[in-house]
């Protein structure tokens, strides 16, 4: 007679010993059943997916993959309007910028030319010195920035 786990048949217990068993822990005379289990994950990054799980999706419906291509090209189009967007935002209000400082610059010399006309030398030097100054530090310090 063998010994043998309750619920199990002598077979199942022959093939467990000689796959599963760990006789080192184990007394003598007894068997042990060891069950070992692992989880694999795949994934990817991309609008899409591999070759291989492409054509998978293709096994369980034809038209899967043309739908996944389909899909892909829509949000990389989408993607590349976006940035042309973004990239013709960024020009305007680059010159936009530059509309407004040179009509602050030109507002501001106009007003120490007024200034001088009507006597007041020293403020509309003044006045005129800071423009001219400041239009040459962002030129000079724009083009440091930008190398």
């Amino acid at each position: 007679m063998s010994d043998h786990h309750p619920g199990t048949s002598d077979q199942q217990d022959r093939d467990s010993s000689a796959s599963d068993s760990v006789p080192s822990a184990t007394p003598p005379g007894h068997l042990q059943r060891v069950e070992r289990s692992f989880e694999a994950s795949v994934s990817f990054s991309g609008p899409l997916p591999p070759p291989a799980a492409l054509k998978a999706y293709g096994d369980i419906s034809p038209d899967y993959p043309e739908r996944i291509m389909a899909m892909a090209e829509k949000e990389a189009s989408h993607r590349q309007e976006m940035e042309v967007r973004v990239q013709a935002a960024s020009e305007q209000r680059t010159a936009a910028g530059l509309w407004a400082g040179a009509a602050i610059a030109v507002l501001g010399l106009v007003v120490s030319a007024w200034l001088i006309s009507k006597g007041h030398d020293a403020a509309g030097a003044i006045l005129g010195s800071f423009d001219l100054a400041g239009l040459v530090a962002v030129f000079v310090l724009g083009r440091r920035n930008s190398r």
